[in-house]
C-alpha cells in the first residue's frame, strides 16, 4: 500500500519528473557537446563521450528522484499521516520496505526514460545489455532510496535532510566515474574511486550497455543495495520516532 501511495503521489506531481531529469539532461547535453574534444580518446575506447556519460547521468537522475521521494517521509511526519501507521500492528520494517520500494519504483522510472537515449549516441545495442542496465538502475534506485529513507527518518526537518544528503550523496556521485574514466585518473584517485559503491554500479551499467555483459562490479552493486536496505530497515525498526526523538 505504501509503495502504491508513493507512485500515485509522484504521478500527481509531474514537476518532480522534470526536476529530476532536467539537471542530468543539461549536464549530458552540455558536457557531451562541449568537452568531448578535450578528453583523452584512449580512455573512452570506442565510445562517444555522450555514450560514456549517459550511465552517470542515469545515476544522477536516480539520485535526485530518490531524494525527492525520501522527502515525502518528512512531509508525512509533519502532516501527522505517519504516526497512525507507526502505532498500527504493522511491523515497522514493513512500513520502511513499502517506502523504499515506492521511492525506488519512482526513481527507476527516470532511469527507464533516460535509457531510451542510448541508441541515439551509441553504435552498440543488445537486448541483454538493456536488460542488465535496467536491473542495475533498479539496484541503484533501491540503494539510494534506502539511504534517503534512513536519513529522512532521523532528520528533524527538510533543511537538515538536504544538508546531509548533499554531504554524503553528491561526493559519491562526483567520484563515481560519471564524467571520466577511472583508469585515466591519478593512481591515488583510482583507489578512492574503486572503493566507491556508486562507481561499481555506474561502471557495471556502462559495461552492460556497451558490451552486453557485466564484470564483477555487479556483485558490488548487489552487496551495496542489500547493505543499504538492511541499514534502512534497521534504522526504522528502532523504537525512536522519526526525526531522532525518543519515544516515551
Amino acid at each position: 500500500m505504501l509503495a502504491r501511495r508513493e507512485v500515485l503521489r509522484f504521478l500527481r506531481q509531474p514537476a518532480r519528473l522534470a526536476a529530476a531529469l532536467g539537471t542530468p539532461l543539461l549536464f549530458w547535453l552540455f558536457l557531451s557537446g562541449g568537452f568531448a574534444a578535450a578528453l583523452d580518446r584512449d580512455a573512452l575506447g570506442d565510445m562517444s563521450y555522450g555514450a560514456f556519460l549517459l550511465p552517470g547521468m542515469i545515476t544522477l537522475a536516480v539520485l535526485f528522484a530518490s531524494i525527492f521521494s525520501s522527502i515525502t517521509t518528512i512531509d508525512d511526519r509533519a502532516s501527522g499521516w505517519l504516526q497512525p501507521a507507526l502505532v498500527s500492528p504493522t511491523p515497522r520494517w514493513v512500513i520502511g520496505l513499502g517506502k523504499v520500494l515506492g521511492g525506488a519504483l519512482v526513481a527507476w522510472l527516470h532511469a527507464v526514460i533516460l535509457l531510451l537515449l542510448w541508441p541515439l549516441v551509441a553504435d552498440t545495442f543488445s537486448i541483454m545489455g538493456y536488460a542488465l542496465a535496467l536491473f542495475l538502475s533498479l539496484l541503484i534506485a533501491l540503494a539510494i532510496s534506502a539511504l534517503g529513507l534512513a536519513f529522512a527518518w532521523r532528520s528533524p526537518d527538510t533543511g537538515s535532510f538536504h544538508a546531509v544528503m548533499n554531504l554524503v550523496l553528491m561526493p559519491l556521485w562526483l567520484l563515481s566515474g560519471a564524467f571520466f574514466s577511472i583508469d585515466g585518473a591519478a593512481t591515488w584517485m583510482q583507489w578512492v574511486l574503486r572503493l566507491n559503491p556508486l562507481a561499481w554500479c555506474t561502471d557495471a551499467m556502462r559495461l552492460a550497455l556497451h558490451e552486453g555483459t557485466v564484470g564483477l562490479s555487479i556483485l558490488g552493486a548487489l552487496v551495496f543495495t542489500s547493505t543499504t536496505v538492511v541499514i534502512a530497515l534497521a534504522v526504522i525498526s528502532r523504537p525512536e520516532r522519526p526525526g531522532g526523538r525518543a519515544t516515551h
